[in-house]
């Protein structure tokens, strides 16, 4: 089986030199991931969202408190635009995985095919797969830094999967600017 190996970086919002911060992360009652900074929210690792088809992080804080990535389509904030709704916060994904997509959700189309011919909505609902989280490998504190380790399987419309892939997230805080940083491996099979 042959492995593809992708690694991001992101350096999410430079704070003012503040001092080291105290990274946590825990697994919530309901099977979600949170990362905390000194005690306070930075992240949640969603796993089980019914209105979606795939894992994603959200809310994303920056270190001044504000919310890095829009609410929409977990929460309408008066004002935010409300477009995309498989456009959820911080996400891995892909359109084509051998024909289905598992990039849209069943609430895209219902947007993209409002007062349009049901059966062309109907068509795109049937390609359509997910990401679906099936374990998380590890939660856990590593020489300062937390990570987080899961498997994901990417299913067509009948269950059947298509690709897995193998999700290696650490957080840190710099502690020189104080920017909130998510290194990220992918590993693909």
């Amino acid at each position: 089986m042959k492995s593809l190996f992708a690694s991001l970086s992101l350096g999410l919002l430079l704070g003012s030199g503040l001092s080291a911060a105290e990274l946590s992360i825990q697994k919530t009652d309901g099977g979600d991931v949170d990362v905390l900074i000194d005690g306070e929210l930075f992240t949640r690792y969603l796993t089980d969202d019914e209105g979606s088809n795939k894992p994603y992080f959200w809310p994303v804080i920056g270190p001044t408190g504000e919310r890095m990535t829009r609410a929409y389509p977990m929460e309408d904030i008066e004002g935010e635009k409300q477009d995309h709704p498989h456009h959820r916060s911080m996400w891995f994904g892909h359109q084509e995985v051998n024909g289905f997509d598992t990039w849209h959700e069943p609430m895209t189309m219902d947007e993209r095919y409002k007062g349009k011919d049901p059966a062309d909505k109907e068509a795109a609902l049937g390609i359509l797969g997910a990401t679906v989280n099936t374990a998380i490998e590890k939660a856990d504190m590593v020489d300062g830094k937390a990570v987080l380790e899961t498997l994901s399987a990417y299913r067509g419309p009948k269950g059947d999967t298509l690709m897995e892939d193998q999700r290696t997230f650490t957080f840190s805080v710099d502690e020189e600017t104080g920017s909130r940083i998510m290194d990220v491996v992918l590993t693909f099979k």
